[in-house]
């Protein structure tokens, strides 16, 4: 008879507890950033549509000076929300973009992609608060944009989805001012 031998009961129950130990660790980690990105991704649901174009105001267009006005609305905010402090607009034309961060309290700027308030005494960025609008001018620099898209930014510093966007027109019965 051949003389067999094999690994030890002790080993083996040693390694079949190592062996588990490393696959829930592996199922943790892999777990938590995955649970860890889904929380993160969910900040920005309250804001999906927080900020949209008011078109009842006649701003939303550009003119022959290289000037292009926007109404933003703050809409109502609901109890998961807070108030947001900055915004970023994207400027879209044929072959063109161009992303502003608009930020409460930043000094305005009429020089080439500045923006500024529509009333050009105001010298801060005001963002409208919950249920306000604002308008802004953008100076496009000689660029040409047919489209500009919304953007909340929370407190933390995120940029969520697309809020809102519109397309604009030239003006006709609104002046951006100087």
């Amino acid at each position: 008879m051949k003389n067999r031998k094999g690994i030890s009961t002790v080993i083996a129950t040693v390694l079949i507890i190592l062996i588990t130990v490393s696959a829930a660790a592996i199922l943790y980690s892999s777990i938590m950033s995955f649970v860890k990105s889904g929380t993160e991704s969910t900040s920005c649901v309250p804001y999906r549509e927080y900020l949209k174009f008011d078109t009842s105001m006649e701003y939303n267009c550009y003119d022959s000076n290289s000037r292009l006005g926007f109404s933003i609305k703050a809409l109502a905010a609901n109890s998961d929300q807070q108030e947001i402090t900055n915004f970023s607009v994207k400027f879209i034309g044929d072959g063109v973009t161009k992303t502003v961060k608009v930020g409460a309290g930043a000094p305005t700027s009429s020089g080439s992609g500045g923006v500024r308030m529509i009333d050009s005494s105001i010298a801060k960025i005001v963002v409208p608060a919950s249920g306000e609008t604002q308008t802004y001018v953008f100076n496009t620099g000689g660029e040409n944009y047919s489209r500009v898209e919304v953007y909340p930014v929370l407190l933390n510093g995120r940029l969520c989805d697309r809020s809102d966007a519109i397309d604009l027109e030239f003006c006709l019965r609104t002046s951006l001012g100087s």
